[in-house]
């Protein structure tokens, strides 16, 4: 073995130096490039239009152009928060070793409200990738102005103002009804109106069936950008994008969403080790970076037991907080 690889190598630097370009053969080469990911499946538990959807297709660009898959094939299942998605990823996928599926706090809320039997603890956590802030908006002929006027209706009749975001109970959901409860509003009688998508939160607002919306900012920003929507306040600490955050406006309103990729519980522990390193080195490619940029997004890199350990603490938080705001199924 090595007196051949010796004289292939000979051949390829006397080739090299005669300027004649050496052809290796085609199993050669192929085994020289070929990803390491080969053909991988990404379920995204979420309609088409919305941030997992555009998580899932900006992770299979990232990972096509780095050079750490073959093929990406995507397949879409949306409903209650994730959990339809989730259930069906365990189901048909569970001993699949070229198969992952997009996730994250919004999930983590819609099991702790619904209760499924199927919940994460069926999967295997591999990276978390982003965190977003979300942004509180109304149309632009909202008769709401500002926070002030927002917060003025809901202690008036709550009922009277719907609220439409993401799957009931994720982070849209508690958001909403933390900015109820600091509004001196009871969050218990919140109306929130549940969607697969964010396009399907953006054709509320649009046809009047809602009042206000609260989404990943990255979802609303075409919206806000193009003078059809009006950011009322944003969920970081402190403003961003020109937007005052619910804290500057005296509303003790501080959350953001993270998402992140899972493998089938039935993905060998080295396979799950392949596909961390190849979105590792994904993340770092120029596609990634840009979609990062383009949606707003931060990087939130975490893996192993901090990943773990941060999923436990949004499960006790996102627990506690359907309790303590009165969550409820629409």
């Amino acid at each position: 073995m090595k007196s051949n690889r010796r004289s292939v190598l000979r051949w390829m630097a006397a080739s090299t130096a005669a300027g004649i370009a050496p052809t290796l053969p085609v199993a050669s080469l192929a085994a020289t490039v070929a990803p390491p990911l080969g053909r991988l499946r990404i379920m995204i538990p979420a309609n088409p239009g919305g941030g997992w959807d555009g998580t899932g297709h900006a992770v299979g660009d990232a990972l096509l152009a780095a050079g750490q898959a073959s093929e990406i094939v995507y397949e879409n299942k949306g409903g209650k928060g994730g959990i339809i998605g989730l259930a069906e990823f365990v189901e048909k996928y569970s001993d699949a070793q070229d198969s992952v599926m997009v996730g994250g706090f919004v999930m983590v809320g819609s099991i702790a409200l619904n209760r499924p039997a199927i919940t994460l603890a069926k999967v295997k956590p591999v990276a978390r990738l982003t965190s977003e802030v979300l942004a509180l908006v109304v149309p632009a002929d909202s008769k709401f102005q500002t926070i002030k006027d927002f917060q003025a209706a809901l202690v008036k009749n709550i009922a009277e103002v719907p609220l439409a975001g993401g799957g009931a109970g994720g982070v849209d959901h508690m958001c909403a009804a933390l900015v109820a409860r600091a509004a001196g509003a009871d969050p218990g009688r919140l109306v929130y109106v549940p969607s697969s998508s964010g396009a399907e939160v953006m054709q509320a607002l649009a046809a009047g069936k809602v009042a206000a919306a609260v989404s990943g900012f990255g979802e609303l920003k075409s919206g806000i950008s193009s003078g059809k929507l009006r950011a009322l306040a944003i969920s970081s600490r402190r403003g961003l994008f020109g937007i005052p955050s619910f804290r500057e406006q005296r509303l003790d309103v501080d959350l953001a969403n993270w998402r992140g990729i899972f493998a089938p519980s039935g993905m060998s522990d080295a396979q799950v080790a392949n596909v961390r390193t190849a979105l590792q080195k994904a993340t770092q490619h120029p596609s990634w970076q840009a979609a990062l940029v383009r949606n707003d997004w931060q990087p939130s890199w975490q893996v192993g037991t901090e990943f773990s350990e941060s999923m436990e603490l949004d499960k006790a938080m996102a627990d506690a907080l359907v309790y303590i705001l009165k969550l409820k199924t629409a």
